[in-house]
């Protein structure tokens, strides 16, 4: 299980939220987190929007070398708030590169993503066929506080997180 933080998040905050995650699911998983440099402050949005951008490479080194790993049997992506345009641009990305999502990715949860609704969609698309890209499970919360912010900072566009 892979976790990817969200907006507002530094990294020993992230450390504890994804320990608590494993701990509270009692899911038998390997948990690998990955961080990205968020300045930890709510007004470093943009800061940490294009900090997201910048880790999309090493997003995708650690997913292609996870899955080579022949003891791995399948990789699940958990990714949060801001997070989720890391997650979505690197599988994007990946399916561009290589002709489609490493097989081993199956499935990719989405949880209050802070992303526009039309780019998540075309992500989506351009990772390929139904068959060849991962499942996506989506977690909407209409009280997210950092989906509340960046709704402002992009004007009125929905966020794919606080869809009705």
């Amino acid at each position: 299980l892979v976790f990817i933080h969200g907006f507002n998040n530094r990294f020993d905050d992230s450390v504890f939220r994804f320990a608590q995650i494993v701990h509270d699911s009692n899911a038998p998983v390997v948990p690998i987190l990955f961080t990205w440099p968020s300045r930890g402050s709510v007004l470093a949005y943009g800061y940490d929007r294009e900090s997201t951008a910048y880790s999309r490479n090493a997003l995708e080194s650690l997913l292609k070398a996870i899955s080579r790993d022949p003891a791995v049997g399948e990789i699940s992506i958990l990714a949060h708030s801001m997070g989720n345009s890391l997650a979505l641009e690197t599988l994007r990305q990946m399916a561009i590169r290589d002709g489609r999502v490493a097989p081993k990715i199956r499935n990719v949860l989405l949880a209050a993503p802070d992303v526009d609704v039309d780019l998540a969609r075309e992500a989506m698309i351009e990772m390929g066929p139904k068959a060849n890209r991962p499942a996506f499970t989506l977690f909407v919360s209409q009280d997210d506080r950092a989906l509340a912010v960046s709704r402002r900072v992009w004007g009125s566009e929905a966020r794919l997180g606080a869809i009705n």
